[in-house]
């Protein structure tokens, strides 16, 4: 699944701003997984201009290939939270021993984004 960032808010003021550093207006992303708070939207993970995963606000982008990984999975909970992902990032805690460099987590990550066929995201970079 791929997305073009076609708007960038700046959220403590809710504003349009042209860039960021992490994203770019009407460059195209991989979109990695989606997830569903209730009350708060939909949310997409992207890897992003640094090359590393990070969580946006589907309004900010517009589809550009529909297509779901073979990989995903679909998750919902009681509390309304509803994700699609690999399943291996569905364990409780996946996200922050990622976060905290755990080895075995970003050699999980590195395993599904390569399934998804994300080996080299526009820029050249493998995702970190």
């Amino acid at each position: 699944m791929k997305v073009k960032c076609i708007k960038i808010i700046n959220s403590p003021t809710a504003l349009e701003k042209m860039q960021n550093q992490w994203i770019t207006l009407d460059k195209e992303y991989v979109v990695i997984s989606i997830e569903s708070f209730k009350g708060n939207g939909i949310s997409i993970r992207i890897i992003d201009d640094e090359s590393k995963p990070s969580l946006w606000d589907c309004g900010l982008f517009t589809t550009t290939d529909n297509s779901i990984p073979n990989n995903w999975v679909c998750n919902m909970r009681e509390d309304g939270y509803m994700e699609f992902s690999p399943a291996t990032w569905l364990k409780p805690g996946f996200w922050e021993d990622y976060l905290e460099n755990s080895s075995e987590a970003i050699e999980i990550f590195k395993s599904e984004v390569a399934i998804m066929n994300v080996l080299k995201p526009a820029g050249g970079q493998t995702p970190k």
